[in-house]
């Protein structure tokens, strides 16, 4: 949750003190000094607060001439700069969600200044959208309240059709409800589309729209009536989210057509058992398992195939398969020999095919084996879609890691397929030259360094052997200097914009030497922005992955407090809770949070998985449990509660329970994660594995580098090594969030 506070920070301001307040430093730490003897003290607070301003740091400024305005009144000259300096505060609000945005507006009146028309009004509509994201009472009221002020300011807005669906124009109603459904007022939104469905709107941007709140809210318990689901398909949506068969109108054609979420589709087919035996289904659902295969969804793309299509069906059909799929489905039933021939008939006419036949023809010469000639040949006939490159980089990789075939080929491809290629495998130091970042090349540094060992440098010098062919021709990246170490924190995980990950690098260097000077850093660079949601959410998870949650919660307290109804501090302050091990004040936290996200069932699911992650299964048991009753039957956030219920309920001894639950919920029980195989310890494979399962950690999702490095911490304690193995279990536990 907090990585999902610091995803919506915006990037402006960062880095250290601006050089103008250089000169500064001197007399704001003399004030400091002074300060911390009579912090009430009112001349004190307003030299420092000038002195902030002046050296570029808003959210310390306004902290302290609030402090003197406890006490008396302000200058002519200070209150115009409050005003400004409260307007930014509002502007900055508006950038991260935060409804309390009009409390500054109003705060900026008080001191005399005046905000644009613009921002009075967006600050009214942003206050009013996160009350209605609670749907009760008191936020319904307040929200009306907001809305008849911003009536006052913008009377012609569209959006205070929310007010009163019913009778304002059908257009204005749909606006409502599109600012509603994306701004997570989810549950006010389906009442607002509802009006509009009941007066005759149809315009399919909207009726997307409402299907997917109404999916949302009734999931497999209720679902539009039969007639407008044939008007919403007759105007193009796409049903297959509520459609219990492909057949039924809105779906098969969509899908076909390209007008379906085909991931969703493939998902929901796979819960409902769906096949057909029609060719143009056959056709699609081959392309839709393809991008599954290779996105890593599905293990095998011919036996996708299998499951969703019929082929015994469609072959007895007599009818004529799609060319461009002829070659996969052929393969799907066994008929190599015809397979083989319906592609060569395909490469025969290469250059007539289309860039998404031309795909499948790529993917299906390499899943087959096919020669390299081949491939290549139907690579150079046209465009193709980022798929082909990866299905022939994929087959490469498995004849020849690292050989001169894939790197031969990641010089030719497109630069988004070479990079999700070398992610995918976790090549780091070839995606770092290849696709140069701050990000990787401070990666490529900690793991150098985390295996000059002498076990384990064979395996380190075998990877950069190989990344530096896959790397071929890019430039030779310069090294990292000042790099921090695996185990403490990589900033990158926590910003992806150069100048705050390396302001956050500082304050980390500066935790490994002092503590409290880091403390005094983090200071100054959060009061570098106006807000204290801007930043106040890095430093906390910057401290929580350096292994003091103390003083991360501190932080994350600090920024719920500055804003108590944002529901991203508050979930964040209940992520900072669990992880210090205070389970009672992280549930506090979660069940605010839940109330005012506009979709307390996905909020509490994430509260059962911080439960559960963190080693409390009977809080995370009592969180998942709610979760299933604010989640909808059928929707992917129900399907995890019963996940997670199901794991809290096995650590506490429950199993008989366990089943019950999965049974009753018909969700198939997941398979058991197999421990990583190594090789024999010390071998020259055992150190290859080693270094390449580091570097996959270190470029993977969170779950699997977690995965990843708590593998390798047991794996390297057992070999003894447990100065790596330590620095290997904290940056599994700092990748948390």
């Amino acid at each position: 949750m907090l990585a999902a506070v610091i995803g919506c920070a915006p990037t402006a301001h960062t880095g250290d003190t601006p050089p103008r307040g250089a000169a500064l430093e001197r007399p704001i730490e003399a004030l400091r000094v002074r300060l911390a003897s009579d912090p009430g003290d009112p001349g004190l607070n307003l030299a420092l607060a000038r002195a902030l301003e002046r050296a570029g740091r808003p959210g310390g400024a306004i902290r302290h001439y609030e402090e003197v305005l406890r006490h008396r009144a302000l200058a002519t000259d200070d209150r115009r700069t409050l005003a400004r300096l409260y307007l930014e505060r509002a502007r900055a609000r508006l950038a991260l969600g935060d409804g309390s945005a009009w409390r500054d507006v109003e705060r900026a009146a008080g001191q005399g200044g005046n905000a644009s028309a613009e921002l009075a009004r967006e600050a009214l509509f942003a206050g009013a959208l996160a009350a209605l994201r609670r749907a009760d009472r008191p936020g319904r009221e307040e929200a009306a309240s907001l809305l008849r002020r911003a009536a006052r300011v913008a009377p012609a807005d569209v959006r205070l059709a929310a007010l009163d669906p019913d009778r304002a124009a059908l257009s204005s109603v749909a606006a409502a409800g599109a600012w509603l459904a994306d701004g997570g007022a989810r549950r006010v939104a389906l009442e607002v589309y509802s009006a509009y469905i009941a007066r005759g709107g149809r315009a399919l941007e909207h009726a997307r729209r409402y299907l997917a709140v109404h999916r949302w809210w009734y999931g497999n318990r209720e679902r539009p009536d039969g007639l407008l689901l044939r008007e919403l398909a007759a105007a193009g949506a796409d049903l297959c989210s509520v459609v219990r068969d492909m057949d039924e109108p809105g779906c098969g054609a969509a899908l076909v057509a390209g007008g379906a979420d085909g991931r969703a589709a493939r998902r929901r087919a796979a819960r409902l058992g769906w096949r057909t035996a029609d060719p143009a289904l056959a056709g699609r659902w081959v392309a839709v398992a393809l991008d599954a295969w290779l996105d890593g969804e599905i293990d095998s793309w011919s036996e996708e195939v299998r499951a969703r299509v019929d082929l015994a069906g469609l072959i007895k059909s007599g009818a004529a398969l799609p060319r461009e799929a002829a070659p996969t489905l052929w393969r799907a039933t066994g008929k190599t020999s015809r397979a083989a021939i319906a592609l060569d008939e395909l490469a025969a006419r290469a250059a007539e095919l289309t860039p998404e036949a031309r795909t499948l023809a790529v993917a299906e010469a390499a899943d087959a084996g096919r020669s390299e000639e081949l491939i290549d040949r139907l690579l150079a006939s046209g465009a193709t879609l980022d798929a082909a490159w990866r299905a022939a980089l994929r087959a490469a990789r498995e004849r020849d890691p690292g050989g001169t075939r894939e790197a031969a080929l990641l010089d030719r491809a497109p630069l988004a397929a070479a990079a999700a290629h070398l992610r995918g495998a976790g090549e780091l130091g070839a995606l770092a030259a290849r696709v140069p970042a701050p990000s990787l090349d401070a990666a490529l540094a900690r793991w150098r360094a985390a295996l000059d060992h002498v076990r384990l440098r064979g395996g380190r010098d075998a990877a950069l052997a190989r990344w530096r062919r896959l790397a071929a021709s890019a430039p030779v990246r310069a090294p990292v200097r000042d790099r921090l170490p695996l185990g403490t924190v990589d900033p990158h995980r926590l910003s992806g914009d150069r100048a705050t990950a390396t302001a956050l690098g500082r304050i980390a260097r500066a935790y490994l030497r002092s503590p409290a000077s880091a403390e005094r850093l983090a200071e100054d660079f959060a009061d570098g922005a106006p807000a204290l949601g801007q930043r106040g959410p890095l430093v906390a998870a910057l401290f929580l992955a350096l292994g003091d949650p103390a003083r991360a919660w501190q932080w994350a307290e600090a920024v719920s407090r500055s804003s108590p109804d944002h529901p991203a501090y508050l979930m964040a302050a209940g992520a900072v809770s669990v992880a210090a091990g205070a389970v009672d004040r992280a549930d506090v936290f979660f069940t605010l949070g839940a109330q005012a996200s506009g979709d307390g069932g996905a909020a509490t699911v994430e509260a059962a998985r911080l439960f559960l992650v963190h080693g409390f299964p009977l809080p995370a048991l009592a969180a998942a449990r709610r979760a299933l009753q604010l989640t909808a039957a059928g929707q992917p956030e129900h399907d995890e509660a019963v996940t997670l219920a199901v794991r809290a309920m096995e650590l506490l001894g429950r199993d008989g329970d366990a089943r019950r639950l999965r049974g009753e919920e018909h969700v198939a029980p997941e398979a058991p994660v197999a421990r990583l195989a190594f090789p024999p310890v010390d071998s020259p494979a055992w150190q290859a594995a080693i270094a390449d399962r580091l570097a996959r950690a270190l470029v993977a999702p969170k779950e699997e580098a977690q995965r990843l490095l708590t593998a390798l911490a047991d794996e390297l304690d057992a070999a003894g090594i447990h100065t790596v193995a330590a620095a290997c279990r904290r940056e599994a536990s700092s990748v948390s969030f």
